[in-house]
């Protein structure tokens, strides 16, 4: 054990019933017990849960984010018939691409971190779409993201994969309806 486990043991012991109160130059958090640290977290988790991602700004975020990758598709797709393909994808293609997929990875971790189980999570398809979506653009420098680059066909995935992305996210927020009619 080291000196600094030592004092926090000594000075437990010599106060056991102030718990509530931050000890001499102890955190308020290194007072508590473990057990109620994770419930804590559990609670934080809950509270995220609750008030962003199943509120109105949760719902707009998901969207903003599928839009936002189906339109770099759709500009993906238009961009590489063009004569000057690879003149735009070194300017602002590339810095557009990689904001977008910060986006896509925020949502993600989000989700992963409200989840009640986070290895099914994890291990889900819908997971390993955003990881297929957001990791290989994130990953590769702006500078090896030409069409000469060797990782310039984990990029052409990934730009496909978030048309699909896309579609996901909307048939989860638009649904058709019951009848014939509606349909």
């Amino acid at each position: 054990m080291s000196g600094i486990e030592l004092t926090a043991i000594q000075n437990s012991e010599q106060n056991p019933n102030k718990d509530d109160q931050p000890r001499d130059g102890y955190c308020f958090w290194q007072s508590r017990s473990f057990k109620e640290l994770i419930s804590y977290e559990k609670q934080l988790r809950l509270e995220i849960d609750n008030k962003i991602m199943q509120t109105r700004f949760g719902r707009f975020y998901n969207q903003i984010t599928a839009i936002s990758a189906g339109m770099s598709t759709l500009m993906y797709m238009g961009i590489t018939y063009m004569p000057s393909y690879s003149i735009q994808m070194q300017g602002w293609f590339d810095q557009m691409d990689k904001s977008i997929c910060t986006l896509i990875m925020s949502l993600y971790i989000v989700k992963v971190y409200v989840s009640q189980h986070r290895s099914n999570e994890i291990l889900s398809v819908e997971s390993l779409l955003y990881i297929v979506v957001f990791v290989p653009v994130l990953v590769i420098p702006l500078q090896d993201m030409s069409m000469l680059s060797d990782f310039y066909i984990l990029l052409s995935v990934s730009r496909y994969f978030r048309g699909v992305f896309f579609c996901v996210i909307m048939v989860k927020f638009y649904e058709l309806g019951e009848g014939e009619v509606d349909r």
